[in-house]
Parts: structure tokens; C-alpha cells; sequence
């Protein structure tokens, strides 16, 4: 296990890129967006019966479907909505970053996306224009999976499936603070705000434990802030600005990170759906080519796959509805992954003495379940604030790992652009400290 490093949402901070001479060349990558608008160039007409059969086998399992609109995409405007999350958001260089990089790996084929479906109502759905016709009806009994995930999960229906117009208003605010404040001020804002993002938790019930972590603490002490300070005060706009910025990327944080926490239960849901649906559509020569696109799934897919089938052969159609209407991923890997399964997927722990494998289906579950928990964020919290001088003080609870000095400095300079007050890190036998006369590091 690797020493943990402090990290913003990309892995690139301003010291790590070199000015905005790369924030200009990664921000001028971007493509235009898809359109939300369909045409013909980019319906799927042709396959409109074929939908309406796939969408009547799915049906009869007990799924039921928010409406879809199904579209063609170039490969470049996929990536693009993939490194934005949604076609309307905010443009900025850290998602010129991602973009880049998926890029790269396309064309390098090291992956390809065929599909992407966006959790709103109505659903959106792109396909590849280059997929075969056997491609495409995977992909569309994939996206019938997916959107009975969407519409029928207890976490998902919570989740704001206007995201894709707020996006757009948040993008449109943004442009127009940007005219009025500057736009490099605005930048510098966005990206100290998507800095503090990792330490989101749309799950957080409890609130003392969600004003632990950072992002959450952060909006609610600028909220009030901004309540409070005069137009007048010099302070005004920093204030402002931080309050405001960090409030839409907060909103569309959660939005995203449910996403990632139901990862394994939605890619193998959709999965699954995508198998049984098939099963009942396509002719032998078809099924025996889908059979080895299937095999080839990247591990989330696959082992949410293998979880349900178990289930399935177990529970028939009522149990596994049951599940998928219940369940995120950490209550569903930790359910449902026995030893037996463990095995079968591959799924080990290295020995790090004997560096043997170890497929101890604890061990992976705990592993799993780490990861889930704190997206290979290191574990830090808010532990003391003081509302008379506003300093506050974090802590790393991970006794076992050292944060790098390097990150931990570009870290609390990201944060303290946000609150512009002192702030404390206790690492194990370290104290990072920011303030206004700069960083420091002290020894217990």
C-alpha cells in the first residue's frame, strides 16, 4: 500500500502544471458540446422497433423506465460529456485535463465508450455512430438496466434528476461572475472549490459527522459568512464569490459522487438486465459474439454481474428486484460476496511478507468497502473550529500512512484560498499550518 498524498479532484494543482499557460492549452481542448437537441443525423429511427421489443422483454421482468431519448455521438463528443459528467457544466481546465486523457487512450484504444446515459428525467442516452449493429442493441439493453436503476433505486430516486439544467444555470452564473470579478479569479475559485470536493459524502445522513468533512463544513461557515459581511467590507467579494462557487459545485458534487458509490450495483444491474434481456432476443451467431463482448467487462461490471446472477439463482426475479431497489454498493458487495464468489471472480488480497494471494473474502470486502468510503482520499476531518478567530483544525485519522509534505502545502493553499483564516493539519508527528504569514511545519 502506497503513502496516501493529498490530492485535488484531477491530481493537478497550479504548482504541479506550470501557470495558465497549460490551464489555457487544456481549457482550449475542449470540442464543442453534443447538442440536447435531436436530429436526424443523430436519432436512432432505424432502431426504433428494435427498442420497443428489447424495452417489452425488460418490461415483462418487472423493470419500468423513466422516457429515454436515444443518440448517435462522435467519439470525441462522448469523451467530452464523459469528462464533464454532463453536457451543460461549467468549462474549465480541469475538465480540459480529463478530456485530454480519455482522448489519448481512445485513440490509442486502449478502451473504448460505447455508451453513456445520464441520470435525468427524461434520460438521455449517446451511442457511439461507429457501433455495429450487434453493438448497439447491447448497448441499448445495457441503458434499459440502467434506467430502471435510476427511476426504481432508494438512492436514486433522492438524487436530482434536474442536475442537466442546473448545470447549465450554474455554468451560465458562472460565465457571468466570471465578467464581472474576473474571469483568472473565478478559475482560481473553481479549482480550490473542486479541491475540497473529495471529501464528499451525498450519503452523510448523520449532521455532525457531515460537518466533519471539509466540503460540507466549508459551505455551511461561507454561507453564513456571507450573511454577515457588509459590500462595504473589503472582504466582501473573496467572501462572496468563495460562498457562491462552492455552493453550485457542492450541489453538483453530490450528484456525482452517487454515481461513484453505486458503481458496482448499477454497472451490474445494467449488466445483468443486459444478459437476461439479450438471452431472449438475439439469434445463436449473435449471442455467441456478445458472449465474448461480455467477458471482456472491466471489474465493476463483472462483479456486480456475478452478485446478482448468485442472487437470481437463488431468489428469482422478486429477489433481485428487492436488491436493486434497496442497496448501494457497500451494503451490497459486503451482503453478497461470499468466499465462493470471491474465488471465482479473482478477487485477492497480496500477501505483502509472502506476496502470495490471498482471496480471504473478508479482506477483499474490507478493501472494497475502504475504497467506497473514502474514494482513495486520505482521511481527513474537520475537528475544531473557532468561531472567535475562525481558525480551524484538521486531522488525518490514518495512523498507518504519512501524507507528502509537497501536497499537504498545495492542499491547505487550495483551502485556505477558500477561508482565508488559519488552518491546522495534524498528521500523525506533523502540524501543517497555513495563515497569512504562509505555510509551516512543525514537529509534536
Amino acid at each position: 500500500m502506497e503513502p496516501a498524498e493529498l490530492r485535488d479532484a484531477t491530481n493537478m494543482t497550479a504548482a504541479d502544471n506550470a501557470g495558465p499557460t497549460l490551464e489555457d492549452e487544456l481549457d482550449a481542448t475542449l470540442p464543442p458540446g453534443p447538442s440536447m437537441a435531436p436530429t436526424e443525423e443523430t436519432r436512432l429511427s432505424e432502431y426504433s422497433r428494435e427498442i420497443e421489443q428489447l424495452t417489452h422483454v425488460a418490461e415483462g421482468f418487472g423493470l419500468s423506465f423513466h422516457p429515454i431519448s436515444f443518440r448517435r455521438a462522435s467519439r470525441d463528443n462522448l469523451s467530452l460529456v464523459a469528462s464533464f459528467g454532463l453536457p451543460n457544466r461549467f468549462s474549465h481546465w480541469y475538465f480540459g485535463g480529463i478530456y485530454k486523457n480519455l482522448k489519448i487512450q481512445q485513440d490509442e484504444q486502449l478502451f473504448s465508450i460505447l455508451e453513456l446515459v445520464l441520470n435525468t428525467n427524461p434520460v438521455y442516452a449517446f451511442l457511439l455512430d461507429t457501433n455495429t449493429h450487434l453493438e448497439n442493441l447491447v448497448v441499448i439493453a445495457h441503458v434499459l438496466g440502467h434506467v430502471d436503476f435510476f427511476k426504481n433505486n432508494c438512492w436514486y430516486t433522492r438524487s436530482d434528476q434536474n442536475m442537466l439544467n442546473k448545470c447549465e444555470l450554474h455554468s451560465r452564473t458562472l460565465r457571468h461572475l466570471g465578467d464581472k470579478f474576473g474571469k483568472e479569479k473565478v478559475d482560481a475559485v473553481i479549482a480550490a472549490a473542486l479541491t475540497v470536493c473529495g471529501s464528499v459524502n451525498s450519503f452523510e445522513q448523520n449532521p455532525h459527522f457531515k460537518r466533519e468533512r471539509l466540503l460540507y463544513f466549508l459551505n455551511e461557515q461561507l454561507d453564513k459568512r456571507a450573511r454577515k459581511v457588509r459590500r462595504s467590507d473589503p472582504a466582501w467579494t473573496d467572501t462572496y464569490l468563495a460562498s457562491r462557487i462552492l455552493g453550485m459545485i457542492c450541489e453538483e458534487t453530490e450528484y456525482f459522487d452517487l454515481i461513484g458509490r453505486t458503481q458496482i450495483i448499477n454497472e451490474g444491474w445494467a449488466s445483468f438486465i443486459e444478459f437476461k434481456v439479450l438471452e431472449k432476443f438475439l439469434d445463436p451467431s449473435q449471442w455467441l459474439a456478445f458472449s465474448l463482448l461480455f467477458s471482456k467487462r472491466p471489474p465493476p461490471y463483472l462483479i456486480g454481474f456475478t452478485l446478482f446472477d448468485s442472487i437470481f439463482k437463488q431468489r428469482g426475479w422478486d429477489g433481485v428486484l428487492q436488491v436493486r431497489r434497496s442497496y448501494e454498493d457497500i451494503a451490497f458487495v459486503d451482503q453478497f460476496l461470499t468466499q465462493e464468489l470471491s474465488r471465482r471472480l479473482d478477487l485477492f488480497m497480496l500477501d505483502k511478507e509472502s506476496g502470495e494471494k490471498d482471496y480471504d473474502a473478508r479482506k477483499v470486502k474490507e478493501r472494497i468497502i475502504e475504497e467506497k468510503l473514502f474514494k482513495g482520499e486520505p482521511q481527513v476531518r474537520v475537528t475544531d473550529f473557532n468561531p472567535d478567530t475562525l481558525a480551524v483544525t484538521l486531522k488525518h485519522s490514518d495512523e498507518e500512512r504519512t501524507l507528502d509534505k509537497k501536497r499537504c502545502e498545495l492542499f491547505l493553499k487550495e483551502v485556505h484560498l477558500l477561508w482565508p483564516n488559519e488552518i491546522t493539519l495534524l498528521d500523525n508527528e506533523n502540524i501543517y499550518r497555513i495563515n497569512q504569514r504562509g505555510f509551516s511545519l512543525e514537529r509534536k
